[in-house]
């Protein structure tokens, strides 16, 4: 199960980490075609959707390395690290599914709408918002089951407790 988790966030950051390049490129050819005076009005918005793209699928991936944001303050006041953790990631969990229930509704709407300058509906930019938040939800997933479940070490003295035993 680990494998598909570990597999999916490869994935997940080889698809950044491309529309973080092809944001970068497109924010340059802007910038040169600007200085050069040369009309390029897709770059605006090619630059916001491959950002929306990316920045979705990298909250997926911070979730899964639990990179998301916490408040510190509270949660050093808790004992039980487990039971908080739980509670945070079914929190985390019901907001991801809203997030996804709405964004699937808001994506049937850009079955409608054109973008202004390049000729594409835009439920490709607003699918990014279900994909993301789907992803959250199965990163989500993992580590409640890793927290309500969680797998012994595989250390040294384990080894050891092996060979001993009859």
């Amino acid at each position: 199960m680990r494998r598909f988790f570990d597999g999916l966030e490869s994935i997940l950051k080889v698809l950044v980490g491309i529309l973080m390049i092809a944001l970068s490129v497109n924010v340059l050819v802007q910038v040169l075609a600007r200085w050069l005076k040369i009309p390029a009005v897709f770059t605006d918005e090619v630059a916001r959707f491959s950002f929306m793209w990316m920045a979705m699928l990298a909250a997926s991936v911070q979730v899964r390395r639990r990179l998301h944001f916490a408040v510190t303050i509270v949660t050093g006041y808790f004992k039980a690290k487990r039971l908080l953790n739980v509670c945070t990631y079914l929190i985390m969990f019901f907001v991801s599914w809203m997030l996804f229930y709405h964004g699937l509704t808001y994506t049937r709407l850009g079955l409608k709408k054109l973008a202004a300058t390049i000729d594409m509906t835009m439920i490709w930019v607003y699918a990014a918002i279900p994909a993301g938040s789907l992803f959250m939800m199965i990163f989500l997933v993992e580590l409640l089951l890793n927290e309500l479940w969680p797998s012994r070490p595989q250390g040294l003295a384990d080894a050891v407790a092996r060979e001993e035993a009859p």
